[in-house]
């Protein structure tokens, strides 16, 4: 059933942009994906299956995260009006992944970099029994 939920969450959520694209409003379909929704939906879960501890080095990923899609956001800004948009959007695509792959392949190296900087710490056993109570 949670699944099912998911896509239909995500259904919405595509034909609304699909819908505003069209419309005079169509700055909105590309402000919509910036809105929080999906994190908030991804926190829940993570948080109710993983606990906190999880869900903090999650965040601070999500944290890293932003400047790939900032290199991407620049990238397609200053492509678009020089190649094909397909073109524009590979390209834009190729520079997110290239800053992006540090964050995906090197995970367990951040994390233990999270550690010693003292950004995440491990869950006490009294929070992890207070997040099995949520469950």
């Amino acid at each position: 059933m949670d699944h099912f939920i998911k896509v239909a969450i995500g259904a919405i959520v595509i034909l609304g942009l699909s819908l505003l694209s069209k419309s005079r409003w169509y700055l909105i379909a590309g402000f919509l994906p910036l809105i929080p929704v999906f994190a908030i939906i991804s926190q829940f879960f993570i948080y109710s299956d993983r606990g906190v501890y999880d869900l903090k080095k999650t965040i601070l990923i999500c944290i890293l995260s932003l400047i790939p899609y900032f290199a991407y956001l620049v990238s397609m800004y200053f492509m678009v009006d020089r190649m094909r948009f397909g073109h524009a959007i590979m390209g834009s695509l190729m520079v997110w992944a290239l800053l992006s792959s540090p964050l995906i392949f090197f995970n367990s190296s951040l994390e233990s970099q999270f550690e010693k900087l003292g950004l995440t710490t491990p869950a006490t056993e009294k929070s992890m029994v207070a997040t099995e109570a949520v469950k």
